[in-house]
This record gives C-alpha cells, sequence and structure tokens, in this order.
C-alpha cells in the first residue's frame, strides 16, 4: 500500500491527482475512504487520447481552482518528468507536491484500514509530530512498535518486555524512569505493570507523540517530558531507571555515574548497551563502574532485536 503524503497537504484543501497506476489507485482510494483532502480531478497523460471518467486531461487542469497538484508516482525521475510537464502546462511549482516516501510512509500507520478511518485524526496527528521531531533512528518507521495501536516498529516492543525480563523486576508500588524514550510507546505498555512511568527525550517531537498516544489510550500513570538530562539532571528519586541503548549520550564517567544518583536504595538500573560489536567495550567498562559504585548484577544477557546485537544488564543498587 502506498500512503498519500498528508503532512505536505493541508486538511480539506483541493488538490489534482496526476497518476493512475498503483500509486494514484491507493491516493484516491484512501482520499474517498477518509476525505482528508477533496479530489477535484484525476489526470494521466497516458488517457488524454481516450479520456474516460474519473479522468480528465492534463491539459484541463487549469480549469480547476486547486490547492495542490500531487504526483502520485513513486519513480524519482518520472515524477520530475512529469513535474516538467505540469510546469510547461502553466502550473505554478509551488503547488506541485511529490514525496520520496510513498511506500516508507505506509509503516506509520495501522494495517487495520478500518481503524486508521475510525481514528484517522490521531494517526495522522501523531506522524506529524513524529516528522517534526527529525527524528534520527527511525526515520522510515517508529523505531519502537505498539500493539495497542496496530503500529509497527524498528524494535518489537512486546519482545523487548519479555526479553528486559520487566515482569519479573519491576511491579505495581515501583515509579519507573525511561531516559531517552523515543515515542514513549515502550513505555504506555509497561504502564500496567508499575505505579507510574516517566519517560523524558530531548526531542520535542517523539515526546508529542507520546503524550498525545498516553492520552489516546487513556494511560493514566504514564507522562513525558521534553528535557536534556545531562545538563538539567534528573530531580525526582525512582525505585527503576531505564537506560536502553542511549548510555552513548553521556560523555564521561561522571555524568554517567550522576543519573544513577535518581535510583533509590535497592532500586534498578535496567541498562541495555548499543550496536555489539562496537559498543561492547564501553558499556563493560560502565557495568565495572556501576558494580564499583555500589551497584549488584542480577541479570546480564545478549539479546538479538531487529537485526542488531546488544548486552543487556539489570543491576540493583545497594
Amino acid at each position: 500500500m502506498y500512503t498519500f503524503p498528508y503532512y505536505l497537504c493541508k486538511k480539506n484543501s483541493n488538490i489534482v491527482l496526476y497518476g493512475a497506476g498503483k500509486c494514484g489507485l491507493s491516493f484516491y482510494v484512501q482520499l474517498r475512504m477518509n476525505g482528508y483532502c477533496n479530489v477535484l480531478a484525476w489526470v494521466d497523460k497516458r488517457f488524454d487520447s481516450d479520456v474516460k471518467p474519473p479522468f480528465e486531461s492534463v491539459n484541463n487542469i487549469n480549469k480547476y481552482n486547486y490547492d495542490y497538484i500531487v504526483i502520485a508516482i513513486e519513480n524519482f525521475h518520472v515524477a520530475m518528468d512529469v513535474k516538467d510537464i505540469l510546469i510547461k502546462n502553466c502550473v505554478n511549482s509551488e503547488k506541485i507536491v511529490w514525496s520520496a516516501q510513498y511506500i516508507m510512509t505506509d509503516a506509520f500507520f495501522p494495517s487495520d484500514m478500518k481503524r486508521l478511518y475510525e481514528e484517522f485524526d490521531f494517526y495522522m496527528d501523531i506522524f506529524d509530530e513524529y516528522m517534526k521531531g527529525n527524528i534520527e533512528y527511525g526515520a522510515d518507521q517508529y523505531y519502537q512498535s505498539n500493539t495497542l495501536l496496530n503500529l509497527s516498529g524498528a524494535r518489537n516492543t512486546e519482545y523487548r518486555i519479555q526479553e528486559y525480563e520487566i515482569k519479573k523486576f519491576l511491579n505495581k508500588k515501583m515509579n519507573v524512569l525511561n531516559i531517552g524514550c523515543n515515542t514513549g510507546f515502550l513505555d504506555i505498555q509497561i504502564a500496567p505493570f508499575v505505579n507510574h512511568i516517566t519517560g523524558i527525550d530531548i526531542n520535542k517531537g517523539v515526546i508529542n507523540v507520546a503524550n498525545k498516544t498516553a492520552m489516546h489510550l487513556e494511560v493514566e500513570n504514564a507522562n513525558f517530558i521534553c528535557k536534556d538530562v545531562i545538563s538539567k539532571g534528573v530531580s525526582n528519586k525512582y525505585n527503576a531507571i531505564l537506560l536502553l541503548a542511549v548510555h552513548g549520550i553521556f560523555e564521561d564517567s561522571k555524568e554517567f555515574l550522576k543519573i544513577t544518583e535518581a535510583i533509590e536504595e535497592k532500586g534498578y538500573l535496567l541498562f541495555e548497551s548499543h550496536e555489539v560489536p562496537g559498543d561492547e567495550t564501553r558499556y563493560i567498562n560502565r557495568l565495572k563502574l556501576l558494580e564499583e559504585n555500589g551497584f549488584n548484577s542480577c541479570l546480564f544477557k545478549i539479546i538479538k532485536d531487529g537485526g542488531i546485537t546488544r548486552m543487556y544488564s539489570i543491576l540493583r543498587k545497594g
């Protein structure tokens, strides 16, 4: 399935759709279903010699009062050729829309089309926020999956909860902090097992996704904060802190250990490496540093997730 470039076209705008292939058909059906944009005309140069409804001749598109002409063609070179044709037909280039993400953006929406139709505004809202965040990890899909939203992701949240042994070490009495929470999808699915979970991330876009998702799913024991923990620190105490594939943000041992001061006595640090090979030396050195500063190892394992191998530990303070 191809996904219409919603983030490039304002809602309720009038468009002309160019392209009668699978991409164009997919866009046409989506817009007929959800009414996001009004399709004034559907054109394709190939059909100019024998134009039949619902198609219109390319030569006649300027009779329509449109906001955008959306080129529904995946191939870049073909799309640019079409753009040249449109400009020669006196179309304002600023009104021409094309995206390289017609297929990729499909990963940002549920496979359940009925659900997408019923909750369309929500899915579009969090997609827009994610794109605004210019996220580095998960640029072509969400970094985390969310079973509750029927959304896939680069990392499978249910698998991670199982591999992290969340249910064994966390409980309903605990207040938990996740540093580098991304969209908060992991935290939202951990929320039923703890008293409260707070997610922190420096990226405002993913924090907006997290808070809107928690509200949409009516998850009341999770909140998300946009914050730089290195410069601002952590003000509260927690029964557990999650530090999952983010410890590289701490440049030195002092910064790294400072974060662990927010863990209550007898509390836990759930600590995951970045990709290995590559991060093993730094990760092992930090495990040793933790043990030298009052932490005891409860668990160490290798996790293979999404084609990437990482090391994972749970340490108890005191």
